[in-house]
């Protein structure tokens, strides 16, 4: 039940992530609208105002809203891209040297000579165990 439930869950996300919450409600702003327009003039008519786009609700156009916000471009600001520029910045030395099998076997693989300082082990945890 818990494997369903947490796909289920995963499910949900992806769809909101991907924009289907904002289709559910133009979906029921377009019901509404056809509800509506439909009582005072025929069904042809309602169907063709509803989805023309020329005359969209307040529902459709909070929708339209939110849409446009989503798709707006994100800023970083400077000091973020700094702070990218500098994590890839030595890149290269974080790749270790490539060795073939056959200088491993002839004893001619070249020495990798750590030169930065060893971390420190991580504190450990002090406290009672309460379990």
């Amino acid at each position: 039940m818990r494997r369903y439930f947490s796909w289920a869950c995963l499910l949900i996300a992806w769809l909101c992530a991907n924009g289907v919450a904002l289709d559910a409600v133009q979906v029921v702003a377009w019901s509404r609208m056809f509800a509506a327009k439909v009582q005072v003039m025929p069904i042809e008519k309602a169907l063709h105002q509803t989805f023309d786009g020329c005359h969209p609700c307040a529902l459709c156009t909070a929708v339209e809203r939110a849409r446009a916000a989503d798709h707006r471009p994100a800023h970083l600001p400077a000091a973020s891209l700094a702070k990218l520029t500098l994590f890839c910045h030595d890149a290269e030395t974080l790749v270790p040297p490539v060795v073939s099998s056959r200088e491993i076997e002839g004893g001619s693989a070249p020495r990798v000579i750590r030169r930065d300082p060893v971390p420190v082990p991580p504190p450990r945890r002090t406290g009672l165990i309460v379990g």
